[in-house]
């Protein structure tokens, strides 16, 4: 009786292990899909391999499980980075928004660095100045949001120099006036990090 009891739990760890490998091959999977989609710009595929894997049960686990939270929001950033590429900057900005919370600091940082260019996008220079310094201090070595952060606050400045005197704005003139940057972050920060700064290698997850 024990021996049988034993090989009956032998079966369904055995079978518990094989489903739970089935789903992380299927997410992985369908970021590999959805990466090559989105590196021949295919956005619109890219959305269809996404809702597919919501749609499956396989997803379910990832979807309903706290858990396996990060992962959940990896596919919201992408989400948010296929909305964006489609020209839709406020579905993007509600993806990112979310993701801004994350646990893991790259993906925070990262979807906290996409929300200062949408802030800029929508003119509110004041906002994307405090979204760049909170992504710096998620990651203190993003090149890119330093940048964008300094160019803010030229812009700021040009701004401020615009509404004083004429004497005050001829000072201010000679003020380096370049533009930040205003493309999306699109690629996923890995696991260890990488991909603030620049392409993540292998996937979008």
């Amino acid at each position: 009786m024990m021996k049988k009891l034993l090989s009956i739990i032998l079966l369904l760890a055995i079978a518990l292990t094989g489903l739970w490998c089935l789903v992380f091959k299927t997410y992985y999977d369908t970021g590999d899909e959805a990466a090559s989609r989105l590196s021949l710009g295919n956005w619109p595929g890219a959305l269809e391999t996404l809702k597919a894997y919501q749609e499956s049960v396989l997803s379910y686990p990832v979807y309903s499980l706290a858990v396996l939270e990060k992962f959940r929001l990896r596919l919201l950033y992408l989400e948010g980075v296929v909305a964006a590429g489609s020209g839709n900057p406020d579905a993007a900005a509600v993806a990112f928004r979310k993701v801004a919370a994350s646990p893991e600091a790259p993906m925070a940082a990262a979807a906290t660095y996409n929300l200062a260019l949408y802030a800029l996008q929508e003119n509110m220079l004041q906002k994307a100045q405090v979204l760049f310094n909170d992504a710096l201090m998620l990651d203190p070595d993003d090149i890119a949001a330093k940048i964008n952060l300094e160019l803010t606050l030229h812009k700021i400045v040009a701004r401020e120099a615009a509404e004083l005197p004429e004497e005050t704005e001829k000072e201010e003139a000679l003020r380096p006036q370049a533009e930040p940057g205003e493309q999306w972050r699109l690629e996923v920060p890995d696991e260890e990090g990488e991909g603030s700064g620049g392409t993540s290698g292998r996937s979008f997850l």
